[in-house]
C-alpha cells in the first residue's frame, strides 16, 4: 500500500516539476516528457520489484535489519550428541564466515555484546521470531 502511495506522490511531483519548467520548443518539451516518463518507469519497476518478488522481499528484510540493529531471533547451539550448549534470543545481527558465526547483540543500555560461535562439531539453529 505504501508503495502505491509512493508512486502516486512521484507522479504528482513529476507533473509539478514539469509545470515549473520553462516551456521551450516542442522538441525541448518532448525531451522533458521523455525524462519524466523514464523516471516514472524506473521508480515503478523498482517499487514493483520490491513489492512483488521474493528477491525484493529479501532485500527489504536485509535493509530493515541493517537500519534497525538486527532482527528478533532465537539461536540454539547444540553439541554433537544433540544437547543444548547455549541459547540466545533477542534483537541482533549475524555475520557468517567459514570458521565462525558472530552475533552482535544490543543490550538495553545501548551497548553491544558480541558472541562468537566457532564451527566444529556444533550445530547452530537460528530462528527469526
Amino acid at each position: 500500500m505504501i508503495y502505491i502511495l509512493l508512486i502516486v506522490l512521484l507522479i504528482f511531483a513529476c507533473v509539478f516539476l514539469y509545470a515549473e519548467l520553462p516551456h521551450g520548443t516542442p522538441s525541448q518539451r518532448r525531451r522533458q516528457w521523455y525524462s519524466i516518463s523514464l523516471c516514472i518507469i524506473i521508480v515503478a519497476y523498482t517499487v514493483s520489484w520490491l513489492s512483488f518478488t521474493e528477491g525484493g522481499a529479501r532485500a527489504l528484510r536485509t535493509a530493515y535489519s541493517n537500519f534497525s540493529g538486527g532482527l528478533e531471533r532465537e539461536v540454539n547451539v547444540y553439541d554433537s550428541s544433540g544437547e543444548v550448549i547455549d541459547s540466545f534470543s533477542g534483537k541482533f545481527d549475524l555475520t557468517f564466515s567459514p570458521e565462525r558465526i558472530l552475533l552482535d547483540m544490543y543490550q538495553e543500555d545501548g551497548s553491544r555484546k558480541r558472541v562468537q560461535i566457532w564451527n566444529g562439531s556444533n550445530t547452530v539453529i537460528i530462528k527469526e521470531k
